[in-house]
């Protein structure tokens, strides 16, 4: 079942339950802060948020939950509940710290206009395994990431594509000791140029890249005694 232009514009609670699979897109709520509560549904849920300009209380439930919504800020609360979710956000300026994003397991963050230096702290977030930063073809995106956890996959994406060079740097929560890095759908570009800086505590490393022309110029892991350099292998 679904349902585009989905228009709640005068509620600032709506509760969903059931065992269906749903797909709602375009929801609008209204122009308040507001929860959407489907923690109790057991089924699939893709849900599609258009008015994000206020704080936000949005919970999903036991299904494999799609959520999308644009701006995330870290004043916004997602619960994907049990089973395996992905929440995907466009960010203006800033990224979002994650701070109050819960049982989320794929965080997808687009960014639409970027600033010329963007850092976030990610360690509160709980669940997460997937964190993606996808940027835009036409700009320089230098991005930092601090408290990543174990187990989490840092897959930096269309950052670039045309000329320039960015500059990434990884930092995790203490006591991490390796690292899987994904460079992806970098483009063609010779001119690329791309510096990333690993945590020192990491002594294990792999990094994959779309093609070899994800060019790496610099490459910094002062604790690194493994590293793994995988070309053509990304599956995400």
């Amino acid at each position: 079942a679904g349902a585009a232009g989905v228009n709640f514009t005068d509620a600032t609670s709506v509760v969903l339950t059931g065992a269906g699979n749903i797909a709602l897109a375009d929801i609008d709520m209204k122009a308040a802060d507001h929860t959407f509560d489907a923690s109790d549904a057991t089924g699939d849920l893709t849900l599609g948020f258009t008015n994000t300009a206020q704080d936000q209380t949005i919970k999903t439930g036991s299904g494999k939950d799609a959520i999308t919504m644009d701006d995330l800020d870290s004043d916004d609360v997602v619960d994907g509940g049990d089973g395996a979710d992905t929440l995907t956000s466009g960010i203006e300026a800033t990224l979002p710290t994650l701070l109050n994003v819960a049982n989320v397991e794929t965080v997808k963050l687009r960014i639409d206009d970027p600033a010329a230096a963007l850092t976030t702290d990610v360690r509160l977030a709980t669940g997460m395994t997937d964190l993606h930063i996808i940027g835009t073809a036409n700009s320089d995106e230098n991005i930092t990431v601090n408290g990543l956890g174990a187990g989490t996959t840092v897959r930096l994406e269309s950052l670039d594509e045309t000329s320039g060079g960015d500059t990434h740097t990884l930092n995790y929560v203490s006591g991490v000791t390796s690292a899987a890095i994904v460079m992806d759908e970098f483009g063609d570009s010779d001119a690329q140029s791309h510096s990333l800086t690993i945590d020192s505590q990491i002594t294990s490393a792999t990094i994959s890249t779309d093609d070899a022309e994800a060019n790496i110029s610099t490459l910094t892991g002062t604790g690194l005694t493994s590293l793994t350099l995988a070309v053509g292998a990304t599956d995400g």
